[in-house]
């Protein structure tokens, strides 16, 4: 599951160059998919998460999922 989220997010076509937009937070023997933006939330950082950046994680947790590995 590492692995593919590293190779799904958002490219930037001037510096070719692909973000990876969600990663794994593991936090009292669970695991979860969460966006960049929420880890600076629980961080306390300020961040701009929007209905965007939930529906691009939610994608990508659907995607996970259909191909069985979650």
């Amino acid at each position: 599951v590492r692995e593919t989220l590293t190779r799904i997010g958002v490219a930037s076509r001037k510096d070719k160059i692909l973000y990876q937009s969600c990663h794994i937070l593991h936090k009292q023997g669970r695991y979860y998919i969460v966006h960049f933006k929420e880890l600076f939330a629980l961080d306390g950082k300020p961040t701009n998460y929007s209905e965007n950046d939930q529906a691009r994680r939610n994608t990508i947790a659907n995607l996970l999922s259909e191909w069985g590995l979650i």
